[in-house]
């Protein structure tokens, strides 16, 4: 198939950057942030108006062949597997779907008292020394020069590093390692990060059956803003699909969270060890 969705002015994501750093090497003057800014769109424009292009400033199906011509990829081919619609992947049987009671028995409980601010009002705090003797710090090559989001933004992070769980430490590397071998790493637009203890979102009530998989440092929420909470999860044409990537996930213990209801499709948590 053929992609066509748009990369316009207010885009976000390491797809802007190495549109940025293509640009860059052609000439333009701009710091590879991965913001499609002003500066993004003027040389977007001076590329149209060099290529006798129409000058629209964004990189429309047109304007996309152009850059493929001069060596830019955008996004690979389709995985072999790929599929259109909204109705695949399909639910696998194995992994199961995480729950509280399933994650405590794999990665541990702890104490914890509901601290809320007003920005997160799910947040928690976690007692003891838990978060010391679990949770740690894990570079992940693929995601060096990722956006990771911090606060309302997102900003490139030169060394990509996440904090999760010691015991899913080795599996989110494998997941990454694989997920760059079958030459689908550049699905991964943005990362909103692991640990976080928190309470589901919505959440009010500060009990075990609430806490978020993030609380253990055993969940990822990646391309968050095409694939909000609540909403059907992109499909394969469109920017930030992560459908790609969920078979992958599986065969390592990780269930997508595409598969709940409501939808989460930004979400990947480790269901198996």
């Amino acid at each position: 198939m053929e992609y066509t969705y748009r990369l316009s002015y207010g885009d976000v994501g390491a797809d802007i950057r190495r549109l940025q750093e293509f640009l860059t090497s052609k000439g333009a003057s701009l710091s590879p942030d991965g913001h499609f800014g002003p500066k993004t769109r003027d040389a977007v424009t001076a590329w149209q108006h060099d290529h006798g292009l129409n000058k629209t400033g964004a990189v429309d199906k047109v304007t996309r062949e152009s850059l493929g011509i001069g060596g830019f990829v955008v996004r690979g081919l389709p995985s072999a597997s790929a599929q259109t619609g909204t109705n695949w992947p399909a639910k696998p049987a194995s992994p199961p779907q995480p729950s509280p009671k399933l994650t405590a028995s794999l990665f541990g409980s702890f104490d914890f008292v509901h601290s809320p601010t007003p920005d997160n009002p799910e947040r928690i705090e976690i007692r003891n020394n838990w978060v010391e003797d679990n949770i740690v710090t894990l570079k992940i090559p693929e995601l060096d020069n990722c956006l990771f989001a911090d606060g309302n933004t997102y900003t490139v992070q030169p060394v990509g590093r996440i904090r999760c769980h010691r015991l899913a430490a080795p599996k989110f590397a494998q997941l990454f390692a694989q997920w760059r071998e079958a030459g689908l790493i550049d699905r991964v637009i943005t990362c909103a990060g692991a640990f976080s203890p928190r309470l589901i979102r919505g959440s009010t009530t500060a009990s075990r059956a609430n806490l978020s998989n993030h609380a253990w440092g055993t969940a990822l929420d990646i391309n968050d803003e095409q694939n909000p909470r609540k909403h059907i999860p992109v499909a394969l044409d469109a920017r930030g699909c992560v459908r790609e990537l969920v078979g992958i996930a599986n065969s390592l213990g990780f269930f997508w969270g595409g598969h709940f209801k409501p939808f989460d499709g930004m979400h990947f948590e480790l269901a198996e060890l």
